[in-house]
């Protein structure tokens, strides 16, 4: 059983991570750390964590859309931030980097609907991830 302590850890080490990737423009050598943490610390194939979006992240700036891919085409039910840690800035920007990444692999019709969810989700303001 996964504690909502340990994913809090882990997006923040996740997140720093692809803070330091993202500043020496080194994505590529991110993007397999990432992506086996986020192996390890879901708990089902079907749940979203913090750190999907900053696998997604990493693998756009790499150019790696395939491999970004690969996490898109799960399907994501599981968005419980009791559990997760997940925060609304998470799954925006989880929705984002999906559009963009099937954008890349010019999926456009996929691409959309990721846009529209980032787009439509409910919020009391708009947030800078909505407007891009």
């Amino acid at each position: 059983m996964r504690f909502l302590s340990d994913f809090l850890a882990v997006g923040k080490i996740a997140r720093r991570f692809t803070e330091v990737a993202v500043e020496t423009r080194q994505p590529l050598r991110a993007i397999q750390p990432l992506r086996a943490a986020v192996a390890k610390i879901r708990a089902s194939p079907d749940q979203l964590t913090p750190v999907h979006a900053d696998y997604l992240q990493v693998c756009l700036l790499a150019k790696m859309y395939k491999a970004g891919a690969a996490l898109v085409e799960d399907e994501l039910v599981d968005l419980d931030p009791s559990a997760t840690g997940m925060t609304p800035r998470d799954a925006l920007r989880y929705f984002y980097y999906a559009g963009m990444v099937l954008t890349g692999l010019k999926d456009f019709r996929k691409a959309l609907e990721y846009f529209k969810l980032a787009w439509t989700a409910p919020a009391i303001c708009l947030s800078a991830i909505m407007l891009e």
